[in-house]
């Protein structure tokens, strides 16, 4: 009998230090050091967790790498990565910060990689993506983009539409969901939309 109890305490043991593992998994991963933080929040604005639980942002609420940041209808955010790369984000976005990673001590290590899921905005690069544009990449289900300046503005709205600054970007086109002919008729449109572009700036 006591056997039995043994057994049955040991189970009971086991149950709650697995539920307090699941209850401070949050808490663990809000530890880690931020991406960045919220510069100004209007409306709705959330980050969604890996856990896909919504925190709602505000004015300095930090973010983190694996978060999405979500504009509802209506509202609208800006942004600071710790490198000093701003975004400004449009009513009806989603971005997902996929990797970052930035410490000045350490060379070649940083990366600022994050995916548009809907929507637009418009942004400033920072400190990684001057320092080695093979570390920085906006991704979406299009196009991935690697900078060779310092601001562009990008409009997720039937294909992608890309406004660059002063500055090149190089477009690297995705192998999937895209036929070549595709490829090249979105390729000539945002040729023909930069060029444009660039004689109004």
């Amino acid at each position: 009998m006591s056997g039995l109890k043994n057994l049955f305490r040991k189970i009971v043991s086991i149950a709650l230090l697995l539920q307090l593992g699941l209850l401070l998994a949050p808490v663990t991963a809000m530890a880690a050091e931020p991406a960045g933080f919220v510069l100004m929040a209007s409306g709705e604005v959330f980050a969604v967790q890996t856990n896909q639980q919504l925190r709602k942002l505000r004015r300095k609420s930090p973010f983190y790498a694996g978060e999405s940041l979500k504009t509802e209808q209506g509202s609208k955010a800006q942004v600071r990565f710790r490198d000093g790369s701003l975004i400004s984000m449009r009513a009806d976005t989603e971005i997902h910060i996929d990797e970052f990673r930035f410490d000045e001590a350490e060379k070649g290590e940083d990366r600022n990689i994050f995916t548009l899921i809907n929507g637009g905005f418009r942004t400033i690069t920072g400190k990684i993506g001057k320092k080695d544009p093979n570390n920085y990449q906006m991704k979406s289900s299009v196009a991935s983009i690697g900078v060779r300046g310092t601001t562009y503005e990008v409009v997720m709205d039937n294909g992608l539409m890309l406004r660059p600054g002063k500055v090149p970007l190089l477009l690297r086109m995705q192998a999937v969901r895209l036929s070549w002919v595709q490829k090249v008729y979105l390729t000539l449109r945002m040729l023909l939309r930069i060029t444009l572009d660039q004689k109004e700036v």
